[in-house]
C-alpha cells in the first residue's frame, strides 16, 4: 500500500488541460516505486523537467493545486528515499561489506 496523500483542493489546476489530480497520483506511485521524478513525469506524458514548472507554478500561490502537487511529489520522493535508506540499513545489518563501505564513504 502507498503513502496516503493530503486530498487535493481541486481536480485540476484553473489554467492547465492536461494536469489533473489523477496524474500527479500516478507520478508519486511511480515515484513511490523508486522510478526516478524525470521518468515518473515522461510516464504521464510530461516533460522530464516539469516539476521546476510546477514548484514555480506553486510559488505563485495563485493557484492551490499546484502547491499541493508538488507537496505530493515532495512526499513521494521522501518515501523513496526512507525505502532505500531502510534497504541499505538492512544490508548493513546483515553485514553486507559493500553496503557498509558504502555508507561510511558517504558519511563523512
Amino acid at each position: 500500500m502507498g503513502v496516503a496523500y493530503p486530498p487535493p483542493p481541486s481536480d485540476a489546476p484553473l489554467r492547465a488541460r492536461t494536469v489533473d489530480a489523477e496524474k500527479v497520483l500516478a507520478i508519486c506511485r511511480s515515484i513511490e516505486r523508486l522510478l526516478p521524478i524525470g521518468e515518473s513525469f515522461q510516464l504521464q506524458g510530461f516533460e522530464a523537467k516539469s516539476l521546476s514548472r510546477w514548484k514555480r507554478n506553486a510559488d505563485t500561490g495563485d493557484d492551490p493545486f499546484w502547491a499541493w502537487a508538488v507537496t505530493c511529489i515532495r512526499i513521494a520522493n521522501a518515501e523513496s528515499v526512507r525505502k532505500a535508506t531502510t534497504a541499505l540499513e538492512d544490508r548493513i545489518i546483515d553485514g553486507d561489506t559493500r553496503a557498509i563501505t558504502f555508507f561510511l564513504q558517504r558519511r563523512s
